[in-house]
């Protein structure tokens, strides 16, 4: 998962968002959100090991460990995060 400096433009949340576990676990919403903001908006062409893979609109790739990069949470807490 990477982030760009330059990321810029909003993300669409629903309000029924506030009816989901994830709403109620912090960590689990702030994994969410992290998930949520990095995602493609467009077509992209990623090479995920060695292979190009075409990600479409609202697509990513990450791995734990990316994504305690862009939290800041431990591994447990994310793999956490994750099982919500």
């Amino acid at each position: 998962m990477k982030v760009p400096c330059n990321y810029q433009g909003w993300v669409k949340l629903y309000r029924s968002i506030l009816k989901t576990p994830v709403w109620d676990d912090p960590a689990a919403f702030r994994v969410y959100a992290a998930l949520l903001i990095t995602a493609t908006h467009m077509d992209v062409l990623e090479t995920v090991y060695s292979i190009p893979v075409r990600l479409r609109p609202g697509q990513l790739t990450a791995t734990q460990a990316e994504i305690c990069d862009v939290t800041g949470f431990t591994r447990k807490t994310v793999r956490n995060g994750l099982d919500i």
